[in-house]
């Protein structure tokens, strides 16, 4: 997965490089997408999700197609927290009417990622003020890995790194998303907000365990775009 960033970013270097001879194919803009982290657990009964907070912020260029279509990429950079209670740990117990629940993991863990996404983004009107829908996948690698995971077995509490191989999660997310959005002219720009939602097909954690209940990430953000 990490050839694949390697090469999308030469794609868009090599792809700048051309488009100076064609400076009408290219558009500079950036983005600032506000999230709330909505990912799913296997063990659902057993995990208490707790709300919280994770932005992006990127950097992005888009290339015409047609008069209504453009496919944007660029480079970002993704705050991630997580903030969960897993009770899926069941420790040997001498008591025979064992509570699931003093057993658990407490996720109070900071990530940040750096990414580069690729999506189509379709005109719907072609109307200078109009609603748009894009569509696309996100690649983005882990580079900093921060806070902490408890571990408790009923009053015995100990601290973990969030990178401990227990909770590492897996680096590399490929990162499904979808949005519709209203873009509003400014002289000869656009500035544009809509909700965006992101999936993760694949898994958060690495498989070095099965005592915790593993899942997808998920995003449901207001993204807001000047181009």
């Amino acid at each position: 997965m990490k050839h694949i960033v390697v090469a999308l970013f030469y794609f868009l270097i090599t792809e700048i490089i051309v488009a100076q001879d064609n400076p009408k194919s290219i558009h500079l803009g950036f983005s600032f997408t506000p999230q709330i982290n909505m990912s799913t657990f296997e063990a659902s009964d057993l995990v208490d999700k707790k709300p919280s907070f994770c932005f992006v912020t990127s950097g992005d260029l888009y290339f015409d197609i047609s008069p209504r279509l453009q496919f944007k990429t660029g480079l970002g950079l993704e705050y991630l927290t997580m903030r969960h209670r897993d009770y899926s740990p069941d420790y040997p117990d001498s008591i025979p009417f064992h509570d699931p629940y003093s057993d658990y993991f407490d996720f109070n863990s900071n990530y940040l990622f750096i990414g580069i996404p690729a999506e189509l983004k379709i005109n719907l009107s072609g109307s200078p003020n109009h609603f748009f829908f894009t569509s696309g996948v996100n690649f983005r690698q882990k580079i900093i890995t921060t806070g902490t995971v408890a571990e408790v077995d009923k009053t015995y509490k100990t601290e973990h790194d969030a990178d401990h191989f227990l909770f590492e999660i897996i680096s590399t997310q490929v990162i499904a998303s979808v949005s519709l959005a209203y873009s509003l002219r400014m002289g000869s720009n656009n500035l544009s907000a809509g909700p965006i939602i992101e999936y993760a097909p694949g898994q958060i954690f690495k498989e070095a365990s099965g005592a915790r209940s593993n899942g997808h990430f998920g995003f449901l953000g207001l993204r807001f775009s000047y181009q």
